[in-house]
């Protein structure tokens, strides 16, 4: 029997509100080696306690691991290898594996990092329990397990890519049991909404989405792989009895993918006789939901949406490949704001070429629709992606530094107007979104949403003031794009 340490690292810096939910993929993975092994798992959320790297080297002395499997995001790529160094420093011995989206979105600078044995691409349960099983065992044909990256002698050896899971069912739910999950319920979820005390937990229905945006690592793959709505009840249903869960998040890639699906399970729901609340801060294509399935979602306990519209401009809804119907969204928001839903929006800024009447069209956009808040965020060219090649740069010669960034600095402009410009049109996004009396008395109308007013003011000036400007050594931003930039043939507006 092994001892397995499992870490999901967060900023180092950490901004008010810092939103943090369990660690459902670490989660998933604990629970599969639990079923399969007899191995001590323990998982350590770094932002639940506000950890520092040197916390986790105590960790590391206390409960000594054999195995420390890490998983981060690209806004905590300083942390990753600061908590690498602290546990070889702790115990040479033990192997470090790094996975989740920053090890997926640039493996190559992971793999610099002495301190990291092993890399797993995309869904790591099965990976990882395979990679587990032959570390343990002293084995070194590696070669053997699918989807992981490691260093042999001076190179790097990749293995072929695995095959993603296609009956999700046949997964054990995940390992609640392993962390302290009352800590959560006092802290603001993905959702974005400041908790009481209550009880919630984030739910995955389903994984991979076959849409082609040029900004998405696509990480869970682009077919859709969806549980069966029993299943999705069944493990409702665990939370409700067993952990008194009443609120879920939901967050799948694209939930409404297969509508019947998605009906099905809002009637289990409905028919359980369960009270719960449900929200859906991401995964729900807002341009493919119709009125009933609306409906049923409101009856099965909705209470919050956020739709992911990003620009208002068709050219670049086709350039990006989002390809969304900006009348239908429009019209679903409206449907969704009157149903007493909450709706957030997603819209992003700074599209490779992307002109200031463009930039006009999205505020416009966001400004007439009844969404109750917003977000506006600058867009970011990461490696692996395709807008990251549309952008010019050359993997093996760009200088990516993570370090001190959040979602809401400005650390890119890939458009046709001036940096000072593109800072100050997203202060003056929230500024002309968030000051609108007819939003405010709207936003306050919808059930509990008052007791929050406090708490969105808040946001809205931490938005508006924290990182409107780019720090760190890559975000020189349009001086530091390639010979060409945005002017190229590529982003030609014909």
């Amino acid at each position: 029997m092994a001892r397995i340490l499992l870490i999901k690292t967060a900023p180092k810096n950490y901004p008010f509100p810092y939103s943090i939910s369990p660690p459902l993929g670490l989660m998933y993975i604990a629970s599969l080696l639990r079923q399969k092994t007899a191995h001590q798992i323990k998982i350590v959320d770094m932002g639940l306690y506000f950890l520092k790297p040197e916390d986790i080297m105590r960790e590391c002395i206390d409960f000594d691991p054999e195995i420390a499997g890490i998983s981060s995001l690209s806004t905590e790529a300083g942390v990753l290898h600061e908590v690498t160094a602290a546990i070889k420093e702790q115990k040479v011995s033990c192997r470090v594996v790094a996975g989740g989206p920053h090890a997926n979105a640039c493996p190559q600078d992971v793999l610099k990092d002495a301190n990291i044995d092993f890399l797993v691409f995309g869904e790591g349960e099965l990976t990882f329990l395979e990679l587990t099983e032959a570390i343990i065992s002293g084995g070194q044909d590696f070669q053997r397990i699918k989807g992981i990256a490691y260093r042999k002698g001076d190179s790097a050896v990749s293995t072929p890519p695995r095959e993603y899971i296609k009956e999700l069912d046949a997964l054990p739910f995940p390992a609640w049991e392993l962390l302290p999950l009352e800590k959560y319920y006092k802290r603001t979820g993905v959702s974005l909404k400041p908790r009481n005390g209550s009880p919630y937990m984030t739910i995955a229905t389903s994984r991979g989405c076959p849409y082609q945006c040029i900004y998405c690592h696509r990480i869970m793959g682009k077919a859709f792989r969806p549980r069966s709505a029993e299943n999705v009840l069944r493990e409702i249903e665990s939370l409700y009895r067993d952990f008194n869960i009443r609120e879920y998040e939901v967050l799948d890639d694209c939930f409404n993918l297969d509508r019947e699906r998605a009906a099905r399970i809002c009637d289990l729901i409905i028919g359980s006789g369960m009270k719960i609340r449900l929200s859906f801060p991401n995964g729900l294509r807002g341009d493919i939901l119709d009125e009933d399935l609306l409906m049923r979602l409101k009856r099965a306990g909705t209470f919050s949406i956020a739709y992911a519209v990003e620009t208002a401009s068709g050219r670049l809804q086709k350039l990006t490949k989002k390809n969304l119907d900006l009348e239908k969204i429009a019209q679903v928001i409206n449907k969704t704001s009157g149903l007493g839903i909450h709706t957030h929006g997603f819209f992003m800024l700074g599209f490779p070429g992307e002109t200031r009447e463009e930039m006009d069209k999205t505020l416009d956009f966001a400004r007439r629709s009844k969404l109750d808040t917003a977000g506006f965020y600058a867009v970011n060219p990461f490696p692996n992606t395709e807008i990251f090649e549309m952008a010019g740069w050359d993997r093996k010669q760009a200088d990516f530094n993570f370090e001190g960034t959040t979602f809401n600095n400005l650390g890119f402009n890939l458009s046709e107007i001036s940096d000072d410009e593109f800072f100050g049109f997203r202060e003056k996004c929230l500024l002309i979104f968030y000051l609108n009396p007819v939003r405010i008395v709207r936003f306050l109308s919808k059930p509990g949403m008052r007791k929050y007013l406090w708490f969105y003011c808040v946001l809205f000036f931490k938005r508006l003031f924290y990182s409107s400007r780019p720090i760190g050594k890559n975000n020189a931003c349009r001086s530091n794009r390639p010979s060409g930039g945005a002017q190229s043939s590529t982003f030609s507006k014909n």
